[in-house]
């Protein structure tokens, strides 16, 4: 095993043409995978957390690039990825340090499980220049900072006008407000912004492109 690690760190300190992508996971795993033709052909270096780097050969795929030492499986097409071991087990990753910053506008279509119907709709537009984004509560203007790594998210400062308005939009208003607190990390399926509490638990779904 030591000789092993020692194998990757030197190759990796040889890596000439390296392509690097860094994959974040639903359940919050990340790693790193580094490609190169040289001075291994053929080879992929995975690096996660806490762990020691590995260098895997490329191995037969009928779809995709999979990479495989008999012990660590690496599978890779496009922008997903998935790692099989006996230590780490990551499904459904994407390529995170490839991912566009969060932009445009998008109309909140789901609070904690629940459908969000309301007469004016609730919504959140990106400015990832200013980190900032703009919108409604289905009540009144919100306005808020955010911080984006990767699939990491965190919203800072909302503020919103205090204009009274019915019940259901006002409460509709509160619990949209609570749902950005609690707000850790998001992903995309297909047209859908999904927020993610730090518990992994989906705390709001909005519809991109209204």
């Amino acid at each position: 095993m030591e000789m092993r690690i020692l194998t990757c760190f030197f190759v990796m300190t040889l890596l000439t043409a390296a392509a690097e992508v860094r994959y974040g996971c639903p359940d919050g795993v990340a790693f790193t995978v580094r490609t190169q033709e040289a001075p291994a052909p053929g080879f992929a270096v995975l690096e996660a957390a806490g762990r020691p780097p590995l260098m895997l050969p490329r191995v037969e795929s009928a779809s995709g690039e999979k990479f495989s030492d008999g012990y660590t499986v690496l599978w890779t097409k496009g922008e997903e990825a998935m790692v099989e071991s006996g230590t780490l087990t990551a499904k459904g990753c994407r390529a995170a340090a490839r991912q566009a910053a969060l932009g445009g506008r998008w109309t909140l279509v789901e609070l904690a499980g629940m459908p969000v119907r309301a007469a004016r709709e609730a919504f959140l537009e990106f400015d990832p220049a200013a980190a900032q984004a703009a919108g409604s509560t289905g009540c009144n203007r919100l306005s808020t900072g955010y911080a984006q790594n990767g699939q990491a998210l965190k919203f800072q400062g909302a503020i919103s006008t205090r204009m009274a308005c019915p019940a259901p939009a006002m409460e509709l208003e509160q619990r949209f407000l609570k749902a950005l607190t609690a707000v850790a990390e998001f992903r995309m399926e297909r047209e859908m912004l999904v927020l993610v509490d730090g518990a992994g638990q989906v705390v709001a779904r909005l519809r991109g492109g209204e």
